[in-house]
């Protein structure tokens, strides 16, 4: 992983594929344009907060880890200078989300729930 700010995205990715081989052959068997939103460590840490588990007991939990990874893959190619606030997409786990623009100037995304 080159980005330690990642990691614990790419870990999790990792485990939820190994747990899922027919989604990684899925993923992987035909050309096809992916775009990961991948949340940073920080927001891991404020996710298990909030959900009360620590990170060994959501590895474990495969319905969730499934519900999260997917929510962060877009099953097409995001241009992020295309992007607007406002503009939303749905997930490859059917979830729908707008993006926000950030007080930094980068984007973040929020449910539409």
């Amino acid at each position: 992983n080159d980005n330690e700010h990642l990691s614990t995205f790419a870990e999790l990715l990792e485990v939820f594929l190994e747990q899922n081989p027919g989604v990684k052959e899925e993923l992987m068997s035909q050309p096809r344009r992916l775009t990961v939103l991948a949340p940073t460590n920080d927001a891991f840490e404020r996710f298990y907060e909030e959900i009360d588990v620590d990170e060994d007991e959501f590895r474990n939990h495969t319905d969730a880890l499934e519900d999260v990874m997917m929510y962060h893959i877009y099953q097409d190619t995001l241009m992020l200078p295309n992007l607007s606030p406002g503009d939303s997409i749905t997930m490859a786990n059917g979830e729908n989300v707008t993006f926000v623009l950030h007080w930094d100037g980068s984007f973040v995304i929020r449910d539409l729930a």
